[in-house]
């Protein structure tokens, strides 16, 4: 059985999971933490969004130390939504 939770912020959802991972035994997959994983350096999004945000595109969105800056991605999204459609 799959479920899948959503809502807007402060409604309980991390407070959901954490019950049916304690009281269920369920495997709980978040997908914040699973984006946050791929766009890692080694991770499987990481070099497209470099080679389309950063060497197409120009932008500014690597940290000091080679990561993705999420905040700068997401705004990114927010300003130009049709590059994420690319």
């Amino acid at each position: 059985m799959v479920i899948g939770v959503t809502g807007g912020v402060g409604v309980g959802k991390s407070q959901l999971m954490e019950f049916f991972k304690k009281e269920c035994q369920a495997d709980v997959l978040l997908a914040d933490d699973a984006a946050k994983e791929v766009m890692e350096p080694e991770g499987e999004a990481y070099p497209a969004l470099v080679e389309e945000f950063v060497k197409k595109e120009g932008l500014s969105l690597l940290t000091p130390s080679g990561g993705i800056d999420r905040k700068a991605l997401a705004r990114v999204v927010v300003v130009m939504p049709s590059s994420v459609l690319r």
